[in-house]
């Protein structure tokens, strides 16, 4: 059997993929705004880098448990799903496209 060049992250991007979901999951039962402040995510999210690696899953369960009550189901809407609904105008996949030519 022959390893794709994606196959060493599968694991990994598939646990982030599953914690994706249970969050959007949530959002129809949970609070429309955070339920933490500023000022607690802060204090979770301010702490110095390892010198060494860690194992990357452990790192994405970390950031999840941090990051919670930090955005509600308003942001939620307002930011991030309108991102995901089709590319208008002059963009591609959130790149500029080249200027055309005005000759």
């Amino acid at each position: 059997m022959t390893m794709t060049r994606s196959q060493p992250y599968s694991p990994l991007l598939d646990r982030t993929l599953k914690l994706a979901l249970e969050y959007l999951d949530r959002l129809q039962q949970g609070p429309v705004g955070a339920t933490s402040t500023l000022a607690e995510l802060r204090q979770r999210l301010d702490r110095p880098l390892p010198l060494e690696g860690r194992e990357p899953s452990a790192v994405i369960e970390q950031l999840v448990a941090d990051a919670a009550g930090g955005a509600g189901v308003e942001l939620v809407r307002q930011r991030v799903e309108p991102a995901g609904h089709g590319v208008g105008g002059e963009r591609f996949g959130g790149h500029d496209s080249p200027p055309r030519s005005t000759k």
